[in-house]
């Protein structure tokens, strides 16, 4: 076990906090009496420093272990900011260098958050992030500085965080605790989910207002650690002084690689007042609340010494004999002095135990509830004191109750080897005498009812257990055609005594549904023995289109298409221009194709003419055939010549006697007996509107081997075609002088590996796989100058610069004060023609290459209003074509000033005419 001691409380209020914790790696038990503690493992580092007037850099440096990612944060309240990390091999990342390493850099302004200091995302400021594939393990140093003019000194964090192995966490036991009771701090230190030994463990923890002090945590089962070796490190100290406590610990070790690691993890907790105090005095009495000598509850009551009055929560832990728990709460508001308050275990609770008293009083805790939540004040975890022998025959039992005993039988009335009847018998205790009403459901292990009952039954007096018995008719259950065990459920009893309702009664022993007369079997599409509802209503198989057949079902008949093969029917496919094809399949174009992928089978006669051929029908737009493929059987040579041909259906039968040639073209086998497809380009060759018939096939003449690919594992699809005669018997110009018959006819069911793939669409030119005019209407592309074609997509042209009173002729940047304190930009145009609209920059003064975006777009205006940011700012206008932005003007020594870290779009400068 963990983290112990003597003032550990129990678990009622923990599991108050651990409601609204979350966990990321892993679950820590904390005590034998401990519910068990989900907390964050991390592996980071972090250092505090601050600028100043006469301290305008500095640098934090941070050995990494093994890792595979860095992520490094500098946070601060200045929002100008240089940074750079510097790795071990003295590689050197900046803004515009680190993408050359492949990470990525961003800088934005974080909301302020009740937050630990070293998760710095949350907090107020400026953040600085660097994310990279780590570059080795030594020591990363991270240099941040600031320009002339700090007025005052100014607080910088630095974080390194990692995905080595080795993360680490620090937690309280208790998230508050009462002065004057010990607190415990705990350090989670694990490599993977091992635990790693011998680390050293330095917790600073800062009270409200004293003086920070040090605590050391060991993992060598003495004091408040339970068990050494286990990977937490324990430490605990008397909390004194109220109110919220920071904590920080600094863990370092060597881990499995022998390389030495440092962590930094940290944590918060509260001191709050003893409100009041539990003497030890504890007290049980059995309410009988209708005077009819049966307890209905049984209170166990505690003498308090209250401090300070308010509204109080007393929990209370009973343990059975033989080991349960049953648990109660009550509330009470409570005057200061010596006061008593209670929890009240109802008889039912018993009951459900089973088992009679005495019962050991386990855990008594006392807590405050303020405005502010609740707060522990006091527990009692002796569990050395017992209740009175309550006898279960001394408590309340409802009028009517079910026993849990149950039977069910099937009855065959008439011999004749089927059931007629199933009869279920359920156990009940019923109080009071007389004729009771009662209803009920079966349902299959789908959830899908069968059958629903009512009845009438009369019940003697007395307590003792008596049957209801339910009779269901096996003709509806055979017709029904699920096996079970079947659910007895809804179950509803009334009468004199009252009322019973059940959502669950009982299972029944495992029955076929043949078993049963009428049996029918249901729809089972796949033919596994499972109902097809049954698999859809399991999670077992999707139904995208809710027709209550697995998707592929409706693929294999046909009843939906699947242009690209993936078991999911077109209609639940993304479409977004509303064709119905597919997205994916309206840029590719449609795959004919009836085969699995693999075949089993190869066939032929051993020599001769051999022509097969699969029979497809045109989809949605896929009636412009661009491509064949093709797979040669066993035994057949390499570069056997083969013809592929293309055909259509005039008279749309499936029959390809009377098809008409409309392409074909030469290839040579190869890859014989495998699952390799050959394809070959043909010219786009129009075979038909939607619906229509066409044929795809293979002739060859051959000496020897099997030359057609035959699939047989999936269902045959009775639309593979063969024609087979001696050397040069079949022209395949005029099909009706050898017929060709259907393989299945032949004895030899399956489909032949042999496809044709309709033309795509060209309109995907960023290659995102949605059509350009879809990107178009949704806005994730734009189109300026209204073209059909995405913006991204246009060549690359240079956008120009705007007039700067030097260089660039026309009106310069003007800028003026309007209402409300906003400011007006104004400016000429953009010396490039091709120019049609603008971005506009605002940096802070003094930081020349801090400009960040305000507008990508002033939809091709010359002018632009917007609030300026606190402090003193500059402004720049850049110019931008489709894809590409323009000049940010020229620094005083003539150079192109930088462009924004944060650039609307990529920059290509042009010069000016």
């Amino acid at each position: 076990m963990n983290a112990q001691g003597s003032d550990l409380r129990p678990s009622y209020l923990r599991q108050r906090i651990l409601a609204t914790a979350g966990c990321l790696a892993c679950t820590i038990g904390l005590s034998a009496r401990a519910a068990d503690l989900n907390v964050d493992l991390v592996a980071s580092q972090a250092q505090f420093d601050r600028l100043g007037p006469d301290v305008l850099s500095e640098t934090a440096a941070f050995p990494v272990d093994q890792a595979t990612l860095i992520r490094v944060e500098v946070t601060s309240t200045l929002d100008n900011l240089t940074t750079s990390v510097v790795g071990p091999g003295g590689q050197v990342l900046t803004p515009g260098t680190v993408a050359s390493f492949g990470g990525e850099y961003s800088a934005f302004s974080g909301d302020p958050a009740d937050s630990f200091l070293i998760t710095p995302s949350s907090e107020p400021g400026a953040h600085y992030v660097y994310s990279f594939p780590s570059l080795g393990t030594g020591t990363y140093t991270v240099h941040f500085s600031v320009g002339p003019g700090l007025a005052d000194s100014v607080p910088v964090i630095t974080e390194l965080l990692t995905n080595s192995p080795v993360v680490t966490s620090l937690f309280p036991t208790e998230s508050s605790v009462p002065a004057g009771f010990q607190v415990v701090l705990v350090a989670s230190v694990l490599e993977g989910s091992t635990p790693v030994s011998g680390a050293t463990v330095t917790v600073a923890v800062k009270p409200p207002t004293s003086s920070e002090f040090p605590l050391s945590l060991h993992d060598d089962g003495i004091g408040a650690d339970g068990l050494a070796g286990d990977g937490i490190y324990s430490g605990s100290f008397t909390a004194t002084e109220i109110g919220d406590y920071n904590a920080v610990a600094q863990i370092s070790g060597i881990n499995s690689s022998s390389t030495p690691f440092t962590r930094l993890s940290g944590a918060r907790f509260s001191v709050v007042p003893a409100r009041a105090s539990l003497t030890g005095t504890l007290t049980d009495q059995g309410v009988d609340d209708n005077g009819n000598t049966l307890f209905d509850r049984v209170v166990v009551s505690a003498q308090v010494q209250v401090t300070i009055a308010g509204n109080y929560e007393l929990h209370v832990t009973l343990r059975t004999p033989a080991g349960q728990k049953l648990q109660s709460q009550g509330t009470t508001a409570l005057a200061t002095g010596t006061q008593t308050i209670g929890a009240a275990f109802g008889a039912a609770a018993f009951l459900a135990a089973g088992e009679n008293g005495p019962y050991t009083i386990d855990e008594v805790e006392l807590v405050y509830v303020g405005a502010l939540g609740v707060e522990p004040s006091d527990w009692i975890t002796a569990g050395t004191q017992q209740t009175q022998p309550y006898l279960l025959s001394q408590f309340e039992r409802p009028t009517l109750e079910l026993t849990g005993v149950n039977t069910a039988t099937g009855v065959d009335t008439n011999s004749d080897g089927k059931f007629d009847l199933l009869v279920v018998r359920a156990g009940i205790r019923v109080v009071v005498p007389g004729s009771y009403q009662y209803a009920a459901r079966l349902k299959d292990p789908c959830g899908e009812q069968i059958e629903f009952i009512s009845g009438q039954q009369s019940f003697p007096s007395g307590n003792d257990p008596e049957t209801l018995v339910m009779t269901f008719d096996g003709s509806t259950i055979g017709a029904h055609g699920v096996g079970g065990p079947y659910a007895i459920r809804d179950l509803l009893v009334y009468g004199p005594g009252g009322s019973l309702v059940a959502s669950f009664v009982a299972d029944t022993q495992t029955y076929t549904a043949d078993q049963f007369m009428n049996f029918t079997g249901p729809p089972d599409c796949d033919g596994d023995g499972r109902p097809d509802l049954c698999e859809i209503l399991a999670g077992q198989g999707t139904d995208c289109n809710a027709n209550f057949n697995p998707d592929v079902c409706d693929v294999a008949s046909g009843t939906s298409s699947d242009c690209n093969n993936d078991l999911i029917p077109d209609e639940c496919q993304a479409d977004c221009n509303a064709n119905g094809v597919p997205d994916s399949c309206e840029l590719v174009g449609f795959p004919y194709t009836l085969d699995d992928g693999t075949h089993e089978l190869s066939l032929g006669a051993g020599s001769g003419d051999i022509i097969w051929l699969n029979q497809f029908n045109v989809v949605a737009s896929g009636g412009t055939i661009n491509t064949l493929r093709v797979a040669w059987g066993f035994g057949t040579a390499d570069g056997t010549p083969t013809t592929l041909l293309l055909y259509n259906d005039p008279n749309n039968d499936g029959d390809p006697s009377d098809a008409i040639l409309l392409a074909s073209v030469v290839v040579s086998s190869s890859n014989a007996d495998s699952d390799i497809l050959t394809s070959v380009a043909i010219p786009p060759t129009f075979v038909g509107n939607p619906g229509d018939s066409f044929f795809v096939g293979a002739y060859l003449n051959y000496s020897s081997g099997y030359p057609a690919s035959q699939d047989t594992n999936s269902a045959p699809a009775q639309r593979s075609w063969v024609a087979i005669a001696g050397a040069g018997g079949i022209d395949y110009n005029n099909l009706a002088l050898t017929p060709p018959f259907p393989i299945d006819a032949a004895g030899y069911p399956g489909n032949w590996l042999l496809r044709a793939q309709a033309a795509g669409s060209p309109r995907d030119c960023n290659a995102n796989a949605v059509p350009d005019e879809c990107d178009i209407a949704s806005g994730s592309s734009h189109d300026a100058n209204g073209n059909g074609i995405p913006d991204e997509c246009e060549p690359a042209l240079p956008s120009g610069a705007v007039p700067d009173g030097g260089n660039v002729p026309g009106t310069p940047l003007t800028m003026r004060k309007v209402a409300n304190g906003d400011l007006e930009l104004d400016w000429g145009g953009s010396c490039h023609a091709g120019d049609l609209d603008y971005g506009v920059y605002e940096g802070t003064l003094r930081a020349f290459t801090s400009h960040t975006p305000r507008l990508c777009s002033t939809a091709g205006g010359a002018t632009a209003t917007l609030t300026p940011g606190a402090g003193s700012m500059y402004y720049l206008v850049v110019p931008r074509n489709l894809n590409r932005e323009g000049s940010y003007g020229t620094t005083g020594s003539g150079a192109q000033r930088p462009p924004s870290v944060m650039a609307c779009l990529p920059q290509m400068v042009g010069s000016c005419p």
